[in-house]
């Protein structure tokens, strides 16, 4: 016949023979709890009546195991995330909905591509990749931790508004340097370690806007590294009378020169240059030389000059000066190639600097 759990024990407790033929019907949690024997010795297991349960791994692989027939069951698996972490037992696999439960963790090493939603406990922040963010849930909050072409595609694919996975993120780790954001860039490895985004020199108005509004919100951190070749990285950058970078270099945190190749090369970058990067905090990747007129080699901070490779003029020309003025040149040039000097300065300093 066909017995519940209960009915099973109560006939067996009036029978000295027990070997008869017998199906179960009964709750989930019954026949999870059942004991084993019973289970095993019975020609068929189902749900005495259509039920939606919500288990943890180990109680829904035991139900499933258990169940020969799993007409009326609805499943939702609900655990932890570790213990979901690369789980794909039939039960979660099969199951309607699964539901991964965390509070302050970091995730972003956890497989759980068989997961439905990720649900953050109020008032805790889970860190999580591109993919995973997509299926938070809950009260809590999250950060992304991620390479840039995954934080990119996304936004190509879903922007960053209201509603967004970059509109909801509290902050933005890009873990390389791998193609940017808003902007096709060459390919390279992180340059500045963690927390740096390539992106194209020759971005537009509009796409370095928002990647500065991304800085500004705190989406990106640690700045963002610009890649381009020396041509597009001059046309991308607007520097004021006042020394200060506008464009898609403003909240950079390093500027690379690459070849038409893409192979990394030394900036060439004029006094004026050097010194709103240095005044902005922005590393010069590779390094940097100088090349510019007598007189702003000659007034530029030592500490601008002191960062250079190499320091040479622009064009060639005539330098007029003192002999303090002259010598100063020549101990900041590296190369005097194209520089004729004009001494004008009093006999006797002109004899003494003779007689030294």
């Amino acid at each position: 016949g066909t017995l519940s759990v209960s009915q099973y024990n109560d006939l067996t407790n009036l029978t000295t023979e027990d070997n008869f033929a017998y199906a179960i019907e009964d709750s989930a949690s019954n026949v999870i709890n059942a004991s084993s024997s019973i289970v095993d010795a019975a020609s068929a297991v189902a749900l005495s009546q259509a039920e939606s349960v919500t288990l943890d791994v180990a109680d829904a692989d035991t139900l499933l195991d258990r169940l020969t027939d799993t007409t009326g069951l609805t499943l939702t698996v609900q655990d932890s995330a570790s213990n979901l972490d690369g789980v794909a037992t039939a039960a979660v696999t099969s199951a309607d909905n699964v539901v991964a439960t965390t509070g302050t963790a970091d995730l972003t090493g956890f497989d759980l591509s068989e997961v439905d939603t990720i649900e953050v406990a109020s008032g805790e922040t889970a860190t999580v990749t591109v993919a995973q963010a997509a299926k938070v849930s809950g009260p809590g909050s999250f950060n992304i931790v991620d390479t840039a072409a995954a934080v990119q595609a996304e936004f190509d694919q879903n922007g960053s508004g209201a509603g967004t996975i970059l509109g909801e993120v509290g902050t933005i780790d890009i873990v390389d340097g791998v193609d940017g954001i808003l902007a096709a860039g060459a390919s390279s490895d992180a340059l500045l370690s963690a927390n740096t985004v390539t992106v194209d020199g020759s971005v537009d108005a509009s796409q370095a806007d928002q990647l500065n509004a991304f800085v500004d919100n705190g989406i990106v951190n640690g700045g963002y590294l610009v890649k381009d070749t020396g041509a597009n990285i001059v046309a991308g950058t607007f520097i004021t009378s006042g020394g200060a970078i506008l464009g898609p270099l403003a909240n950079a945190g390093a500027v690379e020169v690459v070849d038409d190749s893409g192979n990394p090369v030394e900036a060439t970058l004029t006094v004026a240059e050097a010194t709103a990067y240095a005044d902005a905090g922005i590393k010069i990747v590779n390094g940097y030389s100088i090349s510019d007129t007598s007189t702003a080699i000659n007034t530029a901070s030592q500490a601008v000059i002191d960062g250079a490779a190499n320091v040479s003029l622009s064009a060639a020309e005539t330098f007029s000066g003192a002999i303090v003025d002259v010598n100063g040149l020549v101990a900041r040039l590296t190369d005097t190639t194209g520089l004729t000097l004009d001494i004008v300065d009093a006999a006797s300093a002109i004899q003494a600097e003779i007689d030294a």
